[in-house]
């Protein structure tokens, strides 16, 4: 029970993190990459956290407002093409299994180089998605307990914990910014009878996060994907949405200052027993594909037409956990978890009619086949578009994108054997 509602859990339709089988596979004893990699230091970030108390309707600061939506634009411009990037994951348990609310800071380097960096800090335990203002230089990730956590990187890389435990009347299940680096839609899962919807929320010049207003009712949105930045919309899934047709499981909403806006809506697969666990578009905003992870129906990856949102295609894949498109337009990547442990590439061809999208096989795996991999970020400009990091059970392992479809192994960096090492959450700095 969370303030009188009760969170519809994951885990009655879908599959959860396989925490039983990561720490079984933690425990082994895993040999180091040649991946440059530093001495881990247990450290938290320098600096404190903001009091959660002093959360009240406090102003926000005067500064330069973007036109379109009269807000501070203090974390609008990113960062050079070429920089260095930040990552961070979450470690989601401690040594001997017990909840763990560290997380951690690596940077990637312009050549691809991936550096463990020893800075660690604690927000609470996360297995989700973490998000960025298009500058990097704040962080957000929904907290496994339904509050959201908010950090500020510098430039030079010190962790600042801004917000360990950001609650309101929610529960954050994925977190979206909006392209201006201004707001945050908050996710949450529920039934509409429960409170699940979207939420906006500000972000302030300081990172603070400031609670505005519920702006749709949705059930089971179990997942979030950006459709398009001008305007800003996202798509989102979910089992019923207020004043939409009963078979309707995806839904385009654009997001405006005070609501969302539905645009457009489709079924992606019949019945009401899928679970959406990961939504991507393709690079020229053709096609959505849409995976499914639920126990119940689950293993298929359903393509839509971005224009109709008619169905196009159904692709067989077991326990898609995660979708990453490829900036050259013809390629997907399809993470398959649990003990399946697959890294599968959807082809396809924007120039034909319906795309002809194909699983074309699993990345050839140089490296070693992966160990319950769950989640994957892409980079889609500068020396490293195309780059994908895929988190395994205590590793982060590096894909590339090639212009001709192909999706090879590039390196992998081991974190070391143990509980404490397993990875939860993951984001990079676009």
């Amino acid at each position: 029970m969370r303030d009188g509602r009760f969170e519809e859990s994951r885990s009655e339709f879908g599959r959860e993190t396989p925490w039983a089988l990561l720490l079984a596979f933690a425990s082994i004893s895993i040999a180091c990459s040649s991946d440059p990699v530093a001495s881990p230091s247990s450290a938290d970030a320098t600096s404190p956290a903001l009091s959660d108390a002093s959360l009240d309707a406090s102003a926000v600061p005067e500064v330069a407002t973007d036109a379109a939506d009269a807000r501070p634009t203090c974390h609008n411009v990113p960062p050079a093409a070429d920089s260095r990037r930040a990552v961070v994951i979450s470690h989601p348990s401690a040594t001997g299994g017990a909840e763990s609310a560290r997380h951690e800071l690596f940077v990637l380097e312009p050549s691809g180089t991936l550096t463990r960096t020893g800075t660690t800090f604690d927000l609470g335990k996360s297995s989700s998605t973490v998000t960025f203002t298009p500058d990097g230089a704040l962080g957000f990730v929904a907290l496994s307990d339904g509050a959201i956590g908010a950090f500020s990187i510098a430039a030079d890389f010190t962790i600042k914990v801004i917000h360990a435990h950001f609650t309101g009347p929610f529960y954050a299940t994925n977190l979206e910014v909006s392209p201006h680096g201004h707001s945050l839609v908050v996710v949450d899962s529920n039934t509409i009878e429960n409170g699940g919807g979207l939420y906006r929320l500000a972000i302030n010049c300081d990172g603070t996060l400031r609670y505005e207003a519920k702006i749709e009712s949705t059930s089971a949105a179990f997942s979030v994907g950006v459709f398009s930045t001008a305007p800003w919309s996202l798509l989102v899934p979910g089992r019923s949405v207020a004043d939409a047709g009963s078979n309707d499981d995806v839904f385009l909403f654009e997001i405006s200052e005070t609501a969302a806006i539905a645009r457009d809506s489709g079924t992606a697969f019949s019945g009401t027993d899928e679970i959406v666990s990961a939504l991507a578009t393709t690079k020229d905003g053709a096609y959505v594909l849409v995976a499914d992870d639920s126990i119940v129906a689950g293993n298929r990856v359903a393509v839509l037409d971005a224009k109709t949102f008619a169905p196009v295609k159904q692709l067989s894949a077991e326990f898609p956990s995660a979708i990453v498109t490829s900036p050259f337009n013809n390629a997907a990547l399809v993470v398959s978890s649990d003990t399946v442990a697959k890294l599968r590439i959807i082809s396809y061809d924007s120039s034909k009619h319906g795309g002809n999208f194909t699983l074309s096989g699993e990345v050839k795996y140089t490296l070693g086949k992966p160990s319950l991999p769950q989640r994957a970020a892409s980079l889609q400009r500068g020396p490293l578009s195309g780059r994908v990091l895929v988190t395994e059970t205590t590793a982060l392992r590096q894909l590339q994108f090639g212009s001709d479809g192909s999706l090879t192994d590039v390196s992998i960096t081991q974190l070391g054997s143990g509980a404490e090492n397993i990875v939860g959450s993951l984001g990079i700095v676009p």
